[in-house]
């Protein structure tokens, strides 16, 4: 746990469950762990939700109080009324002093809004924008674009108090539990009124004697509605539901032409209440996640400036629709069954700025058809934001322009799914077949795109020259192309500094003719900042490319992060020549380094031989990039990583299906300067690999945690001592590896040769499917005489004394079929003592699990299944020198679960031996063990 200070000031940072519990108890003292006492302050200390100041002052509070104080406080805070809690108002007096310390009364009114809406859920930056909008709260902000810049500065002043936190997004923010009651309470004072948990809704609205500016009513448990509101000068009613039968008579808003701002979600309507159309001066309706059919009466609302029908149900938009001139937003998000807009209805809404029709309406058609067309748009001048689906590219006018939109998500084709993921708010999905329907306002488009997606692509070779040949997509941070059949090339040789100088993200998929990312004529000088920002690079399916970086482009890779290259049947290096002189016009240096890449995969690349260059060249390193290195000798080219490449900063790297012999040199040096930081290493499927690692390189793997090696066909061992061995001891460490699986290795003799090998950190290992594994660790003299075939009659264990396993807590094996036994009789101090689950099966020369004299080790022991084992006679192997009287007298104690499956030879699980103490198990499973007598005898 982090050392911290129990301070007046910590509202800036939240503590953990453990952390917020010990605070808690430190303060209360002994009553927190009084069985009357604790479930209750595991109660309290989670309605805190970590926040330091209210677990400190709501524990001062209840020191040395009764278990009915407490529960009475749990109820309090679960209905945001924490100054209720004798004690509390002091303290708390720190929350509200950030409040009154807001500068601008625009700040505070966005807090009090905040504690309008339900305490715990993500507080939508769109939501706040168009209630503000319909308030008039913001000064200076005429045009949704100037109040939404608004509503983030404020949010971020919000923050910065201490009052709001980041949500998962940056259209999210978030409100702690605590904070929400107070703004509640200082809401309550303004006649904001968050009504919470009532049984009676008319009761609640009598108690107020004031008239509110604001009611809200959030998620809560009501199940009839008054017949009339009666709020006169209301301004503001939000009203979230969840009750699918609850209906708005239709007088409920009469008399109530002040309100501004409405917002009914989760309501199933029978028909809109026919007192909507009373609403003469609304500015923002809200009507989310609502079955609705008719919409018509909306028409009515001729002041209204903001209209959202997101998820709700209606199939059509009537023509009344377009009487709201005065609109500026329109959302229909998710009207998934939409189909039918009234032609001219979008056209007549001219001071519309924002227009959302993501994963809705799509039945555009040509002008002057039955529908909407998308000519309609040109028409609505002031269009800031747009988010359209377009399936057919046919029915796009060559002359729509969008030159004034600050944010889209627009997908052209009907290829795209629109619940598919968007890195920006510049996002531009396109399925062409014909480039002939890449008009002037098309390529507009495409200049201030940020997110672009391009899918099945007609006609189209050069991505760069095709698309935007003037700027190089100076602006694009993310770039996906999927399907091109066509396409040769992504950047072509123009002679253009600077392309894609922003882009952070490369997505290249199933190009089957693309032959190079940029074509071999490609020279990038000193000052080119082309790809120099990009950090992730996906390669799938482009199975022409011979390799994945031209030399003259890695000097501009230093920002690298994470590299995936999938299903390449050709790819042959990771960086390769541009051509056979290309390597000497680029200063003959031959060697790189990735700095910052941390994430590598390689998987079904079957002609990849290595990571470095197919072509040498004289060593000069004079005038060379800092991420340059000199040329290595031509013998590095044997193995898939040498000094020619290399990544300082590898924390993951899995290779599947490579067809090489050997993934790092025997004497690679370089991996203390890389293999330092690795920390995943996944190995599978490469056929021609014999052995990992050298026993020289193991030293450099200090940080790796999990190492996962399979489908290995020809791999003998994990670590080889034969190269440059010398007559030195062998002694292994992995200080903290965590999980080790070894499986479907069919020539798997031995993890390695040594005198030692030292799991300090190991807590899961797993070996599957390695029928020739006999032994983990062999020593030299094991070997030679196995080199010399001397063979001996002792039944070689897994595990002896040279293995060190002290931390080792789940232990797996599976399918080896030679293995005779699994643990000698002496082994490694500590070894094996915290293991808690064992699982062995399909291990058909196995005669026992446990030999007598480890029976000490097993204290911890919860969970131990053996099955599918055919030789297996006993579970607990006697030997011949242990006795009744000197065999351990109670084994076993942790054992809640025993599982004995299909083996046939079974007698008993100990003989010769009596089993006491099995106290707490609670699952025994036998199942076809036909000779099997007696637990003890």
């Amino acid at each position: 746990m982090q050392s911290y200070e129990y301070s007046e000031d910590f509202l800036d940072w939240l503590l953990s469950n453990e952390e917020a519990s010990h605070l808690f108890e430190k303060i209360v003292g002994h009553s927190a762990k009084k069985s009357d006492f604790e479930t209750i302050g595991v109660e309290i200390v989670a309605k805190c939700g970590g926040l330091p100041i209210a677990i400190k002052t709501i524990a001062n509070a209840l020191k040395n109080k009764s278990p009915r104080i407490w529960k009475d406080a749990v109820n309090q805070l679960s209905n945001s009324n924490p100054r209720k809690i004798q004690g509390m108002d002091a303290d708390l007096s720190s929350i509200e002093l950030s409040y009154e310390f807001l500068k601008c009364k625009e700040v505070k009114s966005l807090f009090q809004l905040c504690g309008l809406l339900k305490d715990g859920s993500r507080i939508a930056v769109d939501d706040l924008l168009r209630y503000v909008m319909g308030l008039r709260l913001l000064t200076n902000a005429d045009t949704l674009e100037a109040a939404r810049n608004r509503v983030h500065t404020l949010i971020d002043n919000l923050k910065s108090a201490s009052l709001l936190f980041d949500g998962d997004s940056e259209d999210h923010a978030k409100m702690h539990r605590i904070i929400h009651a107070i703004a509640v309470s200082i809401a309550a004072e303004k006649l904001l009124f968050n009504i919470q948990n009532v049984a009676d809704l008319k009761e609640e609205l009598d108690k107020i004697d004031e008239a509110p500016t604001a009611i809200s009513i959030p998620f809560r448990g009501i199940y009839e509605l008054p017949e009339r509101l009666g709020f006169l000068k209301l301004k503001l009613f939000l009203f979230f539901t969840e009750n699918l039968s609850l209906q708005i008579p239709d007088p409920f808003f009469e008399g109530m032409t002040e309100l501004r701002v409405l917002d009914l979600t989760g309501f199933r309507f029978h028909s809109l209440p026919s007192s909507l159309g009373c609403l003469i001066n609304l500015r923002t309706l809200s009507l989310e996640n609502c079955l609705v059919v008719d919409v018509a009466i909306i028409g009515d609302l001729k002041k209204l400036e903001i209209l959202s029908l997101k998820h709700s149900s209606i199939e059509q938009l009537p023509r009344e629709i377009g009487q709201l001139t005065c609109l500026k937003l329109l959302d229909l998000s998710n009207c998934s069954k939409l189909k039918e807009i009234r032609p001219n209805v979008i056209s007549n809404l001219t001071r519309l700025e924002e227009l959302y029709m993501g994963n809705s309406f799509t039945q555009w058609k040509v002008e002057g058809q039955s529908n909407a067309s998308l000519g309609e748009l040109k028409q609505l001048s002031r269009l800031t934001t747009l988010e359209v689906h377009i399936p057919d590219a046919q029915v796009m006018p060559q002359d729509l322009v969008f030159v004034e939109l600050e944010r889209f998500r627009i997908c052209i084709g009907d290829v795209w799914s629109w619940s598919d993921g968007y890195e920006t708010s510049k996002t531009l999905k396109l399925q062409l077949n014909n480039s002939t329907y890449l008009g002037y306002g098309m390529k507009m488009l495409l200049k201030r795109t940020e997110d672009l997606h391009l899918d099945e692509l007609a006609g189209f070779k050069n991505v760069v020259h095709e698309l935007d040949d003037e700027e190089g997509f100076a602006r694009l941070r993310h770039l996906h192309v999927h399907n091109g059949p066509e396409i040769l090339h992504i950047l072509n040789s123009d002679g253009r500094v600077g392309t894609f100088p922003l882009l952070e993200s490369l997505f290249l998929h199933n190009l089957i003719n693309l032959e190079k990312v940029c074509d071999g004529k490609v020279r990038l000088n000193e000052d080119d900042k082309s790809f120099s920002n990009l950090r992730i690079i996906k390669v799938e399916g482009c199975h022409r490319v011979k390799h994945l970086f031209p030399f003259s482009l890695v000097k501009n890779l230093l920002q690298l992060q994470k590299v995936k290259v999938t299903d390449c049947t050709n790819l042959k290096l990771i960086v390769g020549k541009e051509s056979e002189n290309s390597a000497h016009k680029n200063g003959s240096i031959s060697g790189v380094y990735f700095r910052k890449l941390h994430f590598l995969k390689l998987q079904h690349l079957p002609q990849l031989t290595s990571s470095g260059f197919d072509l040498e060249t004289p060593t000069n390193t004079q005038g060379s990039n800092p991420g340059i290195i000199a040329e290595g000798d031509p013998k590095d080219f044997t193995s898939l990583f040498n000094e020619r490449v290399v990544f300082p900063s590898l924390k993951k790297l899995k290779l599947s299906s490579i067809n090489v012999e050997k993934i790092w040199l025997n004497s690679f040096s370089a991996i203390e300067s890389w293999g330092k930081n690795l920390t995943k290493l996944t190995v599978e499927k490469c056929g021609r690999l014999k052995f990992l690692f050298s026993s020289s390189m193991v030293n450099g793997l200090e940080q790796l945690q999990q190492l996962d090696i399979s489908h290995c066909k020809s791999m003998n061992e994990v670590i080889n001592t034969r190269v440059g061995r010398d007559d030195n001891m062998i002694e292994m460490v992995f200080p903290k590896l965590v999980s080790l699986q070894l499986s479907h290795l069919p020539k798997l003799t031995r993890f390695g040769i040594g005198d030692s090998v030292e799991f300090p950190s190991l807590c899961q290992l797993q070996i599957a499917c390695c029928p020739n594994l006999k032994i983990f660790i062999c020593s030299c003299t094991e070997e030679m005489s196995s080199e010399k075939n001397i063979h001996t009659t002792q039944t070689q264990p897994l595990f002896d004394e040279k293995v060190g396993l002290p931390k080792l807590e789940v232990l797996r094996i599976d399918g080896m079929d030679n293995l005779r036994k699994i643990w000698h009789h002496q082994l490694a101090l500590d070894s094996f003592t915290k293991l808690k689950d064992l699982d062995v099966e399909y291990c058909d020369q196995l005669l026992s699990i446990f030999p007598s004299n480890m029976l000490r080790r097993l204290e911890r022991l919860e969970h131990l299944a053996v099955s599918e084992c055919g030789s297996i006679e006993e579970i607990v192997e006697i030997s011949s020198n242990c006795t009744v009287e000197t065999a351990p007298g109670v084994v076993f104690r942790q054992l809640t679960s025993l599982k004995l499956h299909w083996l046939p030879r079974l007698k008993s699980f100990c003989p010769g031996i009596h089993i006491s103490g099995w106290l707490v198990l609670k699952n025994l499973d036998v199942f076809e063990c036909d000779k099997f007598e007696t637990f003890s005898s």
